[in-house]
This record gives structure tokens, C-alpha cells and sequence, in this order.
């Protein structure tokens, strides 16, 4: 699988029952759907994280490296925005996104949260 935004291929990291598809290139980062939940312990849904965007945006569209099919663009926290297969297969988080989100979840006993917050604040 290769990046959305550089093309680079994507590099496969697992730990635990994580996979996620990093871009040693860019920076960036792929989630499965099935992921996600895995890493917020389905405690919280996609749904709840990430919300329609409202308004245009000046951001370049990128197609989902799954399918090849143009991402939606969708908000966090109010103001870090991402994409999302309109097919339901991920999300990719430029570099710094997913970790501005791992930060502000409330913090419990995860190690899968741990490791992907130590893996990217470096």
C-alpha cells in the first residue's frame, strides 16, 4: 500500500492487535476502520471523533489507499482535519495529527496508546 500524499509505500507497523500502515516519507499515517476502534477500545466510534467538515477548506484532496477512491475531508478537536474513505475502509492522519488526538483522549491504561504516542512524538 502506498501513501496518499508522497506515494511512498507505507510501512506496516503492529503491536498488539494494532496494525497501522506508517510513511517513514512524510510522516503520515494510515487507521483501518476496525483499527481506530481497536485503539480507542470501542469505547468512542469514528462518529463521535470526527465530524463532517462545514465549511470549504483549502486542503488537497487525496484518494484512499485501499480503494483509489477521493477521500472525504472530515474535522477533530474543531480544527485538525483528515481524510476519510467515503467507503468506510480508514482514515489518514498527516504527520502530527494523530497524535494531537491520542493527547487530548482521556489518558487510561493503553498500551497501544502509549506506544503510538512515543512512536510519534519523536
Amino acid at each position: 500500500m502506498n501513501c496518499p500524499v508522497c506515494k511512498e509505500p507505507l510501512i506496516v507497523l503492529e503491536y498488539e492487535k494494532i496494525e497501522t500502515d506508517y510513511c517513514a516519507n512524510c510522516g503520515g499515517m494510515w487507521l483501518d476502520t476496525e483499527e481506530l476502534e481497536l485503539l480507542t477500545e470501542n469505547k468512542i466510534s469514528a462518529a463521535q471523533i470526527f465530524h463532517p467538515v462545514r465549511k470549504k477548506i483549502d486542503e488537497k484532496t487525496y484518494n484512499c489507499p485501499r480503494c483509489s477512491k477521493i477521500m472525504d475531508k472530515k474535522v477533530a478537536l474543531d480544527n485538525i482535519i483528515i481524510d476519510s474513505c467515503s467507503r468506510g475502509h480508514g482514515y489518514w492522519f498527516d504527520k502530527g495529527e494523530l497524535l494531537e488526538i491520542i493527547k487530548s483522549q482521556p489518558s487510561e491504561s493503553n498500551l497501544v496508546k502509549k506506544f503510538l504516542f512515543d512512536l510519534l512524538k519523536t
